[in-house]
């Protein structure tokens, strides 16, 4: 099979179902190269003890992102060490609403300049957490992570651009 920057436009087009003009190929290419980066969440196994050693700190930690009811459900029988989980489809609003960051300083209890939003998409987690006033971090995971790790609008808004989630609590412990 060619590969996806030697295809013609149309061959492209037809693929994916959607018209893709010249400029837009090499981010789609850009994306192509963060996607085979990616992990499974079974891959990340610094979730469980970053989590914990946060917790151990004394820190507040909630989940909360655009993910279905089910997904909650699902996350809250893990059985993390966090003291909430929230689903935009629970709230009935979604990233990059600031009513979802509302919500999450609601649900925090703490003004915005005391929380971290930690998440991989620079407009839903970078661009908006920065704008509702919470500190925030660009994790480099999953294909948007990746894809926008040294992006200017990342670089300009995120407080840290991180690795591993193994990295907050001496980050933390420093602000």
């Amino acid at each position: 099979m060619p590969l996806l920057n030697d295809m013609p436009l149309e061959r492209t087009n037809q693929i994916f179902r959607h018209p893709i003009h010249q400029d837009g190929v090499g981010t789609l290419m850009r994306l192509i190269t963060a996607l085979r980066q990616c992990r499974s969440a079974k891959d990340y196994p610094d979730v469980r003890p970053a989590l914990t050693q946060l917790r151990r700190n004394g820190l507040w930690i909630a989940l909360a992102g655009n993910q279905t009811a089910k997904a909650g459900s699902l996350l809250r029988k893990l059985d993390l060490p966090v003291d909430a989980i929230a689903t935009s489809a629970e709230w009935g609003v979604a990233k990059p609403d600031p009513a979802f960051f509302r919500r999450v300083i609601e649900l925090s209890g703490v003004a915005p300049n005391e929380l971290l939003y930690v998440g991989d998409h620079r407009d839903n987690d970078v661009v908006a957490g920065h704008a509702a006033g919470l500190w925030t971090a660009l994790i480099r995971r999953g294909p948007w992570g990746h894809l926008w790790a040294d992006d200017p609008t990342v670089l300009a808004n995120a407080d840290w651009v991180i690795n591993s989630l193994n990295e907050l609590p001496n980050l933390i412990a420093r602000t």
